[in-house]
């Protein structure tokens, strides 16, 4: 689905909300009475939150691609199915395919 069609299904006026983030992957933006948070729909990675009348808690790595095919750094990862390298092929993927795959409603 496109960043409207997202809209258009699953928006909450003031809740949540579907858009462009770093690399022009398609970012969801989630607000309540206790927080905000920023979800990547790539890798499902959690860039954001700040709970209210705080400071941002997540730490990013400035050296962070946003490049499909390269890992979000820094936020919450989603680490899938085994973390850190593959036990038998070193050409896998750190931490599994999960954080380089483009999560949606299928």
């Amino acid at each position: 689905m496109d960043i409207q069609q997202l809209n258009n299904k699953f928006a909450i006026p003031g809740h949540i909300e579907f858009g462009a983030g770093q690399g022009n992957f398609t970012i969801a933006r989630i607000a309540n009475a206790n927080a905000t948070a920023i979800i990547s729909l790539y890798g499902a990675h959690v860039q954001s939150y700040i709970p209210k009348g705080q400071k941002e808690v997540l730490w990013m790595s400035p050296q962070s691609a946003f490049t499909e095919g390269k890992a979000i750094r820094g936020g919450i990862p989603v680490c899938f199915p085994w973390f850190g390298p593959h036990a038998t092929d070193t050409q896998k993927p750190m931490h599994g395919f999960a954080r380089l795959s483009k999560w949606g409603i299928y």
